[in-house]
């Protein structure tokens, strides 16, 4: 090979990591992995694309109650979201994203008159061999996981900056108290928070 294409080639290996090391995902990519990782109950996974990136600040799904995990893990499973257009000025960003998911006023609500029964049988006597909490969990359960869970759609905007090449989620109340009202079905508002 001639000295001119060991050159070329040396160059271009030199560069190519250069290039890529200043292309970080895009706005709306942050947003998709952070919401994924979520889904995947990845506590380490959300830290990579939040600012400040502090996995203690997020709760680590690991230390759940197994059966309190079980819950979260099917309500997690039947949570879509849509990404829409974000809206880009210099090194900030919003991402505005739909998230849907189980209606859970519209579910306590359908769940209250059964564990009502339940409850009211439980006291009268009528043994079923499993405790309150454990007919409670079932019924909460049975409810979450029926392929007809009624669902709803709620718009959360995520505000992100640009720090060192890289978007990143700013977790400020406002998106704290609106992504988890969006990931419960909006039941912060059954209780007007």
């Amino acid at each position: 090979m001639k000295r001119p294409t060991r050159f070329i080639i040396a160059i271009a290996i030199l560069l190519v990591p250069l290039t890529l090391a200043g292309c970080g995902l895009s706005p709306d990519k942050t947003v998709a992995n952070f919401l994924d990782a979520f889904k995947a109950a990845d506590s380490r996974g959300m830290s990579k694309y939040l600012l400040g990136g502090n996995a203690s600040d997020i709760e680590d799904f690991d230390d759940q109650d197994p059966a309190v995990a079980e819950v979260a893990l099917s309500i997690r499973s039947k949570l879509t979201y849509s990404i829409q257009n974000p809206a880009i000025e210099g090194k900030t960003a919003t991402v505005p994203v739909n998230i849907t998911s189980i209606d859970m006023p519209r579910l306590m609500a359908d769940l209250l008159p059964q564990m009502f029964s339940a409850a009211l049988a439980f006291a009268f006597g009528e043994d079923s061999g499993e405790s309150a909490e454990e007919l409670s969990m079932r019924l909460t359960m049975n409810a979450i996981n029926d392929p007809n869970v009624p669902m709803t759609t709620t718009r959360v905007n995520f505000p992100l900056t640009k720090e060192r090449g890289k978007w990143l989620i700013v977790p400020n109340d406002e998106l704290v108290v609106s992504l988890a009202n969006a990931i419960t079905g909006n039941l912060a508002d059954l209780f007007g928070e």
